[in-house]
């Protein structure tokens, strides 16, 4: 086995020790097991031969409990940076279904873009199998060592929030825009990459699902047609001033599905340069602009 080092500082890791959602948020399940796992629509054994648990799996990270040159050990710098102030943000909203304004938005955006973003990564790995399927992002080595030295997350990152609900109809709800955009791979001098989306889905008091989807668009602009259907609120990089989750009209589990469908791996590779001034047309779907140097 590989040695681990720690995705933020380099330092050497033992084991994954880092919590993608923390420990407080899980209590928002205590009580409400048992859980299983689904593989294939079927329920995955654990080494017990048992498919029912009385916690919800945690997705960790090799994040370490280290001092740093910039002075907090790592995993307590995600916890003072993103975690605690997000707590109060995330209970209103979620537990509550009450609105947040003003700053309370931007915490609550923040923090979302750090977990989807931290469960995108490949070294993100279940605590004990069995494994869920997951479908990591090509990530830079960049990232995390910047977002920890300078607290700024990546550019070009979008967070979108849309709600689903489990008992709607699905011949009685309007279908959402059927637009699926093809991501491009743009390739700069200064850092390109492919576009690539993941999601996750937080259950909510009244049986709702909060569905989050964070899309990484590396030097293009991104139009999300379930946004301009007023579908789904962005969240990220520019939070409204105001927040209300009953205010997001749910979607039936057909239209929810196809929200998380709305973006494609493998688009074109376009190449940009300092002294490109146009793209050959038909390259990319009219929802995404590539912007040129």
């Amino acid at each position: 086995m590989s040695a681990l080092h720690c995705l933020l500082c380099g330092a050497p890791v033992r084991t994954p020790r880092e919590h993608v959602l923390p420990s407080w948020f899980f209590k928002r399940f205590a009580g409400q097991g048992p859980f299983t796992v689904l593989v294939n629509g079927v329920p995955a054994p654990y080494a017990s031969g048992a498919v029912e648990r009385t916690q919800l799996p945690r997705l960790m990270l090799p994040v370490c409990g280290q001092e740093s040159s910039i002075g907090l050990k790592c995993n307590d710098w995600l916890n003072t940076t993103f975690e605690q102030p997000a707590k109060i943000p995330v209970r209103t909203l979620l537990d509550e279904l009450r609105p947040l304004s003003g700053r309370e938005v931007f915490t609550f955006a923040r923090w979302a873009v750090k977990t989807l973003l931290l469960s995108a990564h490949p070294q993100a790995a279940y605590a004990e199998p069995p494994q869920r399927s997951r479908q990591p992002w090509d990530f830079p080595d960049s990232w995390l060592p910047s977002l920890r030295d300078t607290g700024e997350m990546p550019s070009d990152l979008s967070l979108w929030m849309t709600v689903c609900d489990p008992d709607a109809s699905d011949r009685d709800d309007e279908p959402g825009p059927d637009d699926q955009l093809l991501l491009p791979h743009v390739h700069h001098p200064a850092g390109g990459g492919p576009g690539q989306a993941t999601h996750l889905g937080f259950g909510l008091p009244n049986g709702r699902l909060a569905q989050l989807q964070l899309l990484s668009h590396p030097h293009t602009d991104i139009s999300h047609p379930f946004e301009d259907a007023g579908l789904a609120a962005r969240l990220w990089p520019t939070p409204p001033d105001e927040l209300d989750i009953r205010g997001i009209r749910p979607l039936s589990p057909a239209t929810g599905r196809q929200f998380t469908r709305t973006f494609i791996r493998g688009g074109p590779h376009i190449s940009l340069d300092g002294g490109q001034r146009r793209l050959p047309e038909g390259l990319v779907h009219p929802r995404v602009r590539v912007r040129l140097p």
